[in-house]
C-alpha cells in the first residue's frame, strides 16, 4: 500500500512539475520568439510599405543608408531565442521532469522525518518525566515522598501515558519510513544520472566516429 502511494505521489508530482516546467519555459521562450516575429512580420511589412512607397514615388523620399539595419535582427536577440528554447528543450526531458520529481520528493521526506525526530523528542520527555518522578519516589524518605506525590498528581505524572507512548512509536516508525524512502530515492536518482550520462557519452563518442 505504501508502495503504491508513493508510486502514485511521484507520478502525480510528475505531472504537476511538468506543468510548472513547461509553462515557465515556454513564457521565456514567448518573450524571445515574439521579439522574432515583431521583427520578421510587424517591422518587416512596414518596412516593405516604406520601401515600396519610395520606389514608386521615386527621389521624392530621401532614405537613410543606414534605415535597413533598424530591421535587422540582431546576434542579441537570436541569442536570447536560441538560449531560451535550448533550456526548454532541456528541460523537457524525461530524465529532468524525473530529478525534478526525485529532488522534491527527497526534500519532502526530510521534513517528515525532522517533524517525527522532534515528535519522538517531545514524546520521551514526557514519559522520562514520569520515570524521574518515579525513581524519586522510590528513593526519597517519606516527608519527601508525599511532595513528589503531590507533583506528579497535580502534573498528570503518576503513570505514563499511553498517548505519549503512542506518540513515541509511531514517530521511531516514520523516522524510519522517511529515511528508507529518501535513500531509496537518492539511489534511484543517482543511477538515472548515471545511465543519462552514459547515454550521452556514447552517442558522443560515436557521432565523434563518424
Amino acid at each position: 500500500m505504501k508502495t503504491h502511494t508513493l508510486s502514485t505521489r511521484i507520478a502525480l508530482t510528475l505531472f504537476l512539475i511538468s506543468l510548472m516546467s513547461t509553462a515557465k519555459s515556454q513564457t521565456q521562450l514567448q518573450d524571445a520568439a515574439a521579439t522574432i516575429d515583431q521583427v520578421i512580420n510587424d517591422n518587416l511589412n512596414g518596412f516593405i510599405s516604406q520601401m515600396v512607397a519610395n520606389m514608386e514615388t521615386g527621389a521624392s523620399t530621401i532614405v537613410d543608408p543606414n534605415t535597413g539595419y533598424e530591421y535587422h535582427l540582431t546576434p542579441e536577440q537570436i541569442e536570447t531565442f536560441n538560449t531560451a528554447y535550448n533550456q526548454a528543450l532541456e528541460e523537457s526531458t524525461q530524465e529532468y521532469l524525473t530529478n525534478l520529481v526525485l529532488q522534491e520528493n527527497i526534500l519532502e521526506q526530510q521534513v517528515v522525518f525532522a517533524q517525527a525526530k522532534d515528535d519522538a523528542i517531545d514524546a520521551a520527555q514526557e514519559i522520562a518525566s514520569v520515570v524521574a518522578i518515579a525513581e524519586e519516589i522510590e528513593s526519597a524518605d517519606e516527608s519527601r515522598k508525599i511532595q513528589l506525590e503531590g507533583y506528579a498528581t497535580d502534573n498528570g505524572l503518576r503513570e505514563i501515558n499511553s498517548g505519549d507512548v503512542q506518540k513515541f512509536n509511531a514517530s521511531i516508525d516514520t523516522m524510519v519510513d522517511s529515511s528508507r524512502t529518501k535513500n531509496m530515492l537518492e539511489q534511484y536518482n543517482g543511477e538515472i544520472i548515471e545511465s543519462t550520462t552514459f547515454y550521452y557519452a556514447s552517442n558522443k563518442h560515436s557521432a565523434s566516429l563518424l
